[in-house]
């Protein structure tokens, strides 16, 4: 069973719950992934994103972290049985950004190459694989409030989960879901201390549900997106700054995002549109770590 999170006392809930019975065609596909795969969702995580889908019914959804391309392939998969499960189809798509257009864990494979592995012709025609891309290239790709539903597993070190919400706010639909994965990674793997979806669901005041029940902690998580995304963003900005940076983020990429750093943190500044085309290649990260806490904004 999947209930609401219950991980801060401050946090708003939803009354939710999604069906967790035993399912035999994903049980089928988990059961086919290759066997070069690695570092991809568990079957409870697929799970969790089957019944999400089944659920929203979204006919569009953007991953943000491609990497071998399963999880790319269970959400086909999944808008394949949700749509024959509703007496009718829809014109369903995937688009999955990476910044590379290798797997990360084996460059001999190309991104997505699971979802090739695992999936006919006629699933695969609903998937399209754009790289090299980061969050911040849906500003230009997406129009406001187009995208219903988001999967979001790339780069998990702080404060890159913080900063691909933040670019995709503008493009996400108010009410649409947002799936963040590895919420409890370095819980679970402590050999992973990577904490930046961690503090990223943790923290953000929004409605949220995870799958939960006896076991290991939940890894996956879902929220919704908030009609009022002005606070959001201030928000975000505030999980930004709090936490020490576990990576060195580009300054031109912040800008990007319409933010620019002042005394050793990120603050809002307008949007400087002349650079979003100009750095749609990924760009040198800094040399140096940054590390602040929360600025006066």
């Amino acid at each position: 069973m999947i209930a609401v999170a219950q991980a801060r006392t401050r946090e708003k809930t939803a009354a939710t719950n999604f069906d967790m019975t035993f399912n035999p065609n994903y049980d089928h596909f988990y059961r086919a992934r290759p066997a070069w795969l690695r570092g991809s969702i568990s079957y409870r995580d697929g799970l969790f994103l089957q019944d999400a889908i089944r659920l929203e019914r979204p006919s569009f959804v953007l991953e943000i972290g491609t990497a071998s391309g399963f999880s790319a392939a269970s959400l086909c998969h999944s808008l394949e049985i949700a749509a024959r499960s509703h007496g009718g189809r829809w014109d369903y798509r995937v688009i999955s950004y990476d910044i590379a257009p290798y797997f990360y864990a084996d460059k001999s494979k190309s991104v997505g190459d699971a979802a090739k592995y695992l999936l006919d012709a006629s699933l695969l025609a609903h998937i399209e694989f754009r790289n090299p891309r980061r969050a911040a290239d849906a500003i230009d790709e997406f129009p406001p409030d187009s995208v219903p539903f988001v999967f979001i597993d790339a780069n998990h070190k702080h404060p890159w989960p913080a900063l691909d919400l933040l670019a995709l706010t503008n493009v996400i639909c108010p009410g649409g879901s947002v799936i963040l994965h590895d919420i409890n990674l370095p819980i679970l793997q402590p050999t992973y201390q990577f904490w930046g979806p961690h503090h990223l669901f943790a923290d953000l005041n929004l409605e949220k549900t995870i799958p939960t029940g006896p076991g290991k902690p939940a890894n996956i998580g879902q929220l919704r997106m908030p009609e009022d995304k002005t606070s959001l963003r201030h928000d975000l900005l505030t999980i930004i700054n709090a936490h020490p940076w576990e990576i060195a983020i580009d300054d031109h990429y912040l800008s990007r995002l319409g933010l620019r750093r002042v005394n050793g943190a990120a603050k809002r500044v307008p949007v400087l549109d002349r650079l979003r085309s100009f750095f749609r290649s990924a760009p040198t990260p800094a040399a140096s770590h940054v590390e602040f806490m929360t600025a006066d904004n």
